[in-house]
C-alpha cells in the first residue's frame, strides 16, 4: 500500500470511530429524556389521580 493509501485508512477509521461515539451518546441522551419523560407523565397522573378532584365530571344542577 502506499502512504498516501494508508493515510486515508487511517483517517476513515478515525472519523467512523467518532462518529460510532457520538451515535452512542445520542442515544443515551434520548434513552435518558424519553425515562425521564415517562416519569413526569406517570408522576402528573398520580398526581391528577389522587389530588381529590375529579374535573372530567362536573355536576350539573
Amino acid at each position: 500500500m502506499r502512504k498516501r493509501e494508508i493515510g486515508l485508512f487511517a483517517a476513515l477509521i478515525a472519523v467512523t470511530s467518532v462518529g460510532i461515539r457520538e451515535w452512542k451518546k445520542n442515544q443515551a441522551f434520548t434513552q435518558r429524556v424519553k425515562q425521564e419523560t415517562e416519569m413526569h407523565v406517570r408522576q402528573a397522573i398520580v398526581e391528577g389521580q389522587t389530588d381529590g378532584t375529579d374535573e372530567d365530571t362536573a355536576t350539573k344542577g
